[in-house]
């Protein structure tokens, strides 16, 4: 951590982790790292509403920038997979 925080500058590690960025705050709330968290294993799918995880089809580009940067690199002990909606639990009340 050390070495990337006074390194300096790192173009390809930069290009490698901006659509991942990017993809993490699409949305101006914890949606993105809730779902982030939920498909690797570190957190329960459970969603309070009116957040609600994001659609498939982004569920399922997660998955796959994971395994392009490379699966040791976050968080987690499973392999990373694309939750079902049927997979989340949405909470209304307490």
């Amino acid at each position: 951590m050390r070495e990337l925080m006074f390194a300096g500058k790192n173009p390809a590690l930069n290009s490698k982790l901006m659509p991942l960025i990017e993809w993490l705050f699409k949305e101006p709330n914890p949606i993105g790292l809730n779902t982030a968290l939920a498909q690797l294993g570190v957190v329960r799918p459970v969603f309070r509403l009116p957040y609600l995880p994001l659609p498939l089809s982004e569920r399922l580009e997660f998955v796959n920038m994971v395994k392009e940067i490379g699966r040791q690199h976050f968080v987690g002990e499973i392999d990373v997979q694309a939750l079902d909606d049927d997979d989340f639990i949405l909470v209304g009340r307490y």
